[in-house]
Order: C-alpha cells, then sequence, then structure tokens
C-alpha cells in the first residue's frame, strides 16, 4: 500500500501561528487549516503584517491596474 506524503506542516508540532491581520493572510490560515476539526491556537497580530493594499486590499495585481493602470507595488504598495 503506497504511504501519503509526509505534511509539510503538522499542526500537532504547532504551539501559536501568527498570522497578519491582512485578509489574504487570514484566508490563507483558514484554507491551511480548514481540514482540521480544530484550528491550531493563533494570534492575529500587525507584527508579522504585510503591506496595506489600502482600497485595493483583497484585488489580484491585475484587478488593480484595470482599476488604476499606473499603479505599481513599490511606489503605491
Amino acid at each position: 500500500m503506497p504511504m501519503s506524503p509526509p505534511e509539510i506542516i503538522d499542526p500537532a508540532n504547532l504551539c501559536t501561528v501568527f498570522v497578519s491581520p491582512r485578509q489574504r493572510a487570514e484566508k490563507t490560515f483558514e484554507l491551511l487549516f480548514e481540514h482540521l476539526p480544530e484550528v491550531p491556537h493563533h494570534t492575529i497580530t500587525e507584527k508579522v503584517r504585510e503591506w496595506d493594499y489600502g482600497e485595493y486590499e483583497g484585488l489580484r495585481g491585475s484587478e488593480i491596474k484595470e482599476r488604476n493602470p499606473t499603479w505599481s507595488i513599490w511606489k503605491d504598495g
């Protein structure tokens, strides 16, 4: 019988997961652990935050460019 691959992140070995308050990070956390009966202990904190996209939060780069063709992550992000 073939063995399944080992988990890259074994939730049993996690004490606390620090999650950025940005929508992308919170969604990624949910997706990573949604298959478990209980999600690992976690803290949502600005200390591990990503860039703040402001009104563009949650949009893809291509969607932002549709709204603002001159937008650049390096000067506007």
